[in-house]
């Protein structure tokens, strides 16, 4: 992909070169009889199309990208964006060539600038921030991820859970100009603003094959915890499945009381099974503690 572009890039660079070397040409061998307003004329529609060219190429390498990294929608949006502000750009060196005063015009535009970047600053945040994800990748679409805010808060761990984060898990769907679509576990749908995106905790489940599970057990007081841990990887060991997939695991006391202890299990297991691993191991569990 990268040698496509690279490809592309030269065929831009080539075409800029050739349009000024024939530009220079016809300056040079085919308007010396010309008045200077002909000149004047030829020039600026010269350098007018030159400029439309290269602009559109430019847009023209952007929707490649878009389709290559099928975020179309995105980059359909940032390219509308690029075009204004390339053609007003434009404009103003064309009316520079002609050698209209564009000073006024200039101070007009930076002032408005400076008004229009006040009044939208969350939007345009959102913006750039789009374009900080887009380029750096933490992930893509159809990516698993959680998320958790800036802040990171946290909920104190109670039985029979460890520490928990404030979080929002699902599949991003689409990263678009403002927010970034999320289809959460439920199917619901989360519309994160780019911005606050761009600044939280973000898990992307995609990119790991191992995941820790923890399980807490509360037992009866009269039943051995050696026994029982004995009993347990016993069991695991025996399982042809549980014996692949559960890779290295822990079994402690995690609390004491006067009628039944806690015991927590800690495991390493492959990602994409994590229900039907953590279902049977809790089913031998159960037998056990009987």
């Amino acid at each position: 992909m990268r040698g496509e572009y690279k490809k592309i890039l030269a065929i831009l660079f080539l075409i800029i070169a050739i349009g000024v070397i024939v530009l220079s040409g016809i300056h040079i061998y085919f308007f010396k009889a010309l008045s200077s307003s002909y000149k004047t004329i030829i020039d600026f529609a010269a350098y007018a199309l030159l400029g439309v060219a290269t602009i559109e190429f430019i847009a023209f390498l952007f929707k490649i990208y878009g389709r290559r990294a099928h975020v179309g929608n995105y980059i359909k949006s940032i390219t509308t964006i690029f075009r204004v502000f390339s053609y007003l750009i434009l404009i103003i060196i064309l009316l520079n060539f002609l050698k209209v005063n564009v000073n006024g015009l200039l101070i007009g535009a930076g002032f408005l600038g400076v008004v229009l970047g006040l009044a939208a600053q969350t939007s345009l945040g959102n913006v750039f921030a789009g374009i900080s994800l887009l380029s750096l990748k933490p992930f893509h679409i159809g990516d698993k991820i959680t998320i958790s805010t800036w802040v990171y808060p946290q909920i104190p761990p109670t039985y029979p859970h460890d520490i928990k984060y404030v979080s929002i898990t699902g599949k991003v769907i689409e990263i678009g100009l403002i927010y970034t679509t999320i289809q959460g576990t439920n199917n619901e749908l989360f519309y994160m603003p780019n911005n606050a995106l761009n600044q939280a905790l973000i898990i992307n489940h995609n990119k790991v094959n191992k995941k820790e599970i923890l399980l807490t057990f509360e037992i009866n007081a009269n039943k051995d915890f050696e026994l029982f841990k004995k009993e347990l990887e016993g069991r695991i060991k025996k399982d042809s499945y549980l014996s692949k997939v559960v890779l290295k695991h822990s079994i402690n006391v995690a609390f004491i009381n006067n009628a039944s202890y806690g015991v927590k299990f800690k495991a390493t297991i492959d990602k994409e099974n994590e229900g039907i691993i953590k279902n049977k191991i809790m089913g031998y569990a159960v037998k056990l503690m009987k």
